[in-house]
C-alpha cells in the first residue's frame, strides 16, 4: 500500500514538472479565438503532457467515479493543467451522482471546480464553448465563467441574453451577476423586459449583485420600457435601497399602469423608508385593490403611526383582501389605537377580515380583545377560529383548545379576582 501511495505521489509530481513545461502554450492558446468543436478521446492533442493526458484519457472512462477522480486530480493540478480544459468543459453537463467519504457529488461538479481552479488560462476554451450545440454544456460553462470572473467573458455573455433560448438568456443572467461587471448594467435593464419570467428574474437578481452601479439607469429605466420591465426595475430599486431609489418609487406610484404601481408599493415595503409613508396612504385609495393591498403591506412594513387611521379605515375597503392586509398591517404597528377597530372588524361579513382582524389583535396583546375572540370560536369559518385561537393564547397565556365553555368559564374567573 505504501508503495502504491508513494508512486501515486511521483506520477502527480512528474504531472507538475512535465506540464510545466507547456504552460507559455497553454497561455498563447488562451489569447486565441476559436470556434468550439466538441472534444472526444481520439481528440487528445500529443502536445499535452503525458501526466496530464492519463488523466485526460480517464475522463472518458465509463465509470462515473473515473471521471470524477480524473477531474479533480486536474483541479489540484491548477494552471498546469490548462490544455485539459476542453476535455473538462465536456464532462461538465455529467450529472452522475456519485457517493464517498467526502460526500455525494458529480463529475460535471468537479469538472467545473477543476476550470475554477485552473482559471484565467481556462477562459478562452470556455468562451468558445458558450456557442456548444447543446443547452446543458452552454449554461454550465456560462456558470463557469461567472465564478472565474475574467473581464473576457462579460461580451460574450452579454451577447448570450439575445440567445432565442431562454434558458441560455437566464443562465448569462446570472453569469453576469455573479461577475459584477459594469458593462453588463444596461444590457441586463434591458433583460428586465425579456418575454421570459425566468429571463427577468436572472436580471433581477443579476442587477441587484452590481448593487449603486445599476441605481441610476434603473431610475431612468423606471419611467420607460415595458410594464414588466418598469415593475421589475422597481423590483431591484427596493433591493438597492439608495435615497435617490425611494425618491424614484414614490414618483413611479404615479404609474398609469396597476401592474407597475403593485410592484412599486412591494418595492417600498423593502425600503422601510418613512418618506414613503404619505404617498402609500394615498395608494390606499387607489382604484386597483392589488395596489390598496401593497400599500397596506408596505404601509405594515414601515410601522409608522401615521397610518394607523388610514389602515383602519381600510379595514371597511370593498375588497376583502385589501381588508385583511390592512388587519395585518395594523399587527406589525402594534398601537393600541387600533384595538376597538379591530374588534369591530371581528364581526365583519367576509372570513378573511375577521381572520386578519383575529390575527392582528393577538399582535397588539390588548385584554379588550379577550372576551370577542372567545365569542369568535364558534365562527362558521374554522380559519377563523384557529387565529382566534392563537390570539387568546398570546394574549393571556392560556390554552384550552376550542373549548368555549372552558374559555369563557377562565375569563369569568379571572375577571372576578
Amino acid at each position: 500500500m505504501q508503495n502504491t501511495r508513494n508512486g501515486n505521489d511521483m506520477t502527480f509530481v512528474l504531472f507538475r514538472l512535465g506540464a510545466i513545461l507547456w504552460i507559455g502554450i497553454a497561455f498563447l492558446t488562451a489569447g486565441m479565438a476559436f470556434a468550439y468543436e466538441k472534444p472526444s478521446k481520439n481528440t487528445i492533442s500529443p502536445a499535452i503532457p503525458a501526466p496530464v493526458r492519463a488523466q485526460v484519457l480517464k475522463l472518458y472512462s465509463k465509470e462515473p467515479a473515473t471521471r470524477a477522480g480524473a477531474a479533480k486530480t486536474l483541479g489540484n493540478g491548477g494552471v498546469v493543467s490548462t490544455l485539459a480544459a476542453p476535455h473538462l468543459i465536456q464532462l461538465l453537463p455529467d450529472k452522475t451522482r456519485i457517493s464517498g467519504k467526502d460526500g455525494s457529488t458529480t463529475p460535471g461538479v468537479e469538472a467545473m471546480r477543476a476550470l475554477v481552479k485552473i482559471g484565467s488560462p481556462a477562459v478562452q476554451a470556455l468562451i468558445s464553448a458558450v456557442g456548444a450545440p447543446d443547452t446543458a454544456t452552454r449554461t454550465k460553462v456560462m456558470e463557469t465563467l461567472g465564478r472565474i470572473r475574467d473581464d473576457r467573458a462579460v461580451e460574450p455573455l452579454i451577447s448570450a441574453l439575445q440567445d432565442n433560448s431562454a434558458i441560455i438568456r437566464t443562465a448569462a443572467a446570472n453569469a453576469l451577476g455573479d461577475m459584477g461587471d459594469e458593462r453588463a448594467v444596461q444590457p441586463l435593464i434591458a433583460s428586465l423586459g425579456d418575454t421570459n419570467a425566468d429571463v427577468q428574474l436572472g436580471a433581477s437578481s443579476a442587477l441587484i449583485k452590481l448593487g449603486d452601479a445599476a441605481s441610476e439607469p434603473l431610475i431612468s429605466a423606471l419611467a420607460s420600457g415595458s410594464p414588466a420591465a418598469r415593475r421589475n426595475a422597481a423590483h431591484v430599486l427596493g433591493k438597492i435601497q439608495s435615497t435617490e431609489s425611494v425618491q424614484a418609487l414614490i414618483a413611479a406610484l404615479s404609474d398609469p399602469n396597476p401592474t407597475v404601481r403593485e410592484g412599486v408599493t412591494d418595492a417600498l415595503s423593502e425600503t422601510r423608508d418613512s418618506a414613503a409613508v404619505q404617498p402609500l396612504i394615498t395608494a390606499l385609495k387607489d382604484s386597483n385593490p392589488d395596489v390598496r393591498r401593497g400599500a397596506a403591506f408596505a404601509l405594515g412594513k414601515v410601522k409608522d403611526p401615521r397610518a394607523i387611521e388610514p389602515l383602519v379605515q381600510a379595514l371597511t375597503d370593498g375588497d376583502p383582501t385589501v381588508a385583511m392586509w390592512a388587519a395585518h398591517a395594523l399587527a406589525d404597528i402594534k398601537d393600541q389605537s387600533a384595538v376597538e377597530p379591530l374588534i369591530a372588524a371581528l364581526s365583519d361579513t367576509r372570513p378573511g377580515v375577521r381572520r386578519g382582524a383575529a390575527m392582528a389583535l393577538g399582535g397588539v396583546r390588548d385584554p379588550r380583545a379577550i372576551e370577542p375572540l372567545i365569542r369568535l370560536l364558534h365562527d362558521q369559518d374554522t380559519f377563523v377560529i384557529d387565529n382566534a385561537l392563537s390570539a387568546l393564547h398570546q394574549i393571556t397565556q392560556q390554552n384550552f383548545g376550542d373549548d368555549q365553555q372552558k374559555w369563557i368559564n377562565w375569563y369569568q374567573s379571572s375577571m372576578s379576582e
